[in-house]
């Protein structure tokens, strides 16, 4: 029977609290994951499990082998044409698996050949690649549950919602200084004094908030007596000359 999507099982992980829970399960099995075969990754290393990622079920029995490989008598089927009708044989041996590669194209445990005919122990999680196919990987009941909960990524905790940051009421001493306009008559350009101000509002250091500055006096309005063109003398001529052309039909105008 082909294997089952490792999305099922992974609804099932997550709804199990723990993995003595997920063991109770399944208290005379084991597990068995395959993926496809990707050069150059490092399958002994973290997951996650590819998505195409396929697993079944095996009992632990002495004296019952389980084939594996593309026949459809295979207790674990592989759909994959690279591999073959019967490329591996695993057995339970009392305390654990062993393996005994059955393929033409090879077999290989944690990247090492196996030797062809001969029965060798497997140790849970140890990386089964059948030729360049397939990956297949054994796991107890609890590994695999500590395996796919991170392979797919348990659920964040809760965390609660932190409260909105109430910023601090206004300095009225704050670092934006605003004066008084001063008329220039009550500038000395020869003043020596200083004006010193730093941003938490003090003149100088220690000093408490300077006063506000006085009011400006009222402007004095001076009242200059008129005087009067000096008369025109009869008989003086007074020429203005215009020079404008109409010639353009604009009267002058642009």
């Amino acid at each position: 029977m082909p294997m089952k999507p490792i999305a099922e099982l992974l609804t099932i992980v997550r709804a199990t609290a723990s993995p003595a829970a997920f063991a109770a399960r399944y208290p005379q099995q084991d597990i068995v994951i395959a993926e496809p075969y990707e050069k150059g990754r490092d399958y002994r290393g973290e997951p996650p499990l590819h998505p195409s990622t396929v697993f079944d079920l095996v009992t632990r029995a002495a004296g019952q082998p389980v084939p594996v490989g593309r026949d459809a008598r295979a207790v674990v089927q592989l759909d994959h044409a690279a591999v073959s009708r019967l490329h591996l044989v695993m057995a339970w041996a009392g305390q654990g698996w062993k393996v005994m590669d059955r393929s033409s194209n090879g077999s290989w445990m944690n990247e090492e050949r196996l030797p062809g005919q001969q029965p060798v122990p497997a140790a849970y999680g140890a990386t089964l690649r059948l030729g360049r196919a397939m990956v297949v990987r054994v796991f107890t009941p609890e590994g695999l549950w500590e395996f796919a909960r991170a392979a797919a990524g348990a659920p964040p905790p809760m965390v609660a919602p932190k409260p909105p940051v109430t910023p601090p009421p206004a300095d009225p001493r704050a670092s934006t200084w605003r004066f008084a306009a001063v008329p220039d008559s009550l500038l000395e350009p020869d003043s020596s004094d200083e004006l010193s101000l730093d941003f938490d509002g003090n003149r100088g250091r220690g000093a408490p908030p300077p006063p506000p500055p006085p009011p400006a006096p009222p402007t004095r309005t001076v009242q200059r007596p008129a005087v009067a063109p000096p008369p025109v003398a009869a008989g003086d001529d007074v020429e203005i000359e215009f020079d404008l052309d109409f010639s353009d039909g604009k009267g002058g105008f642009a």
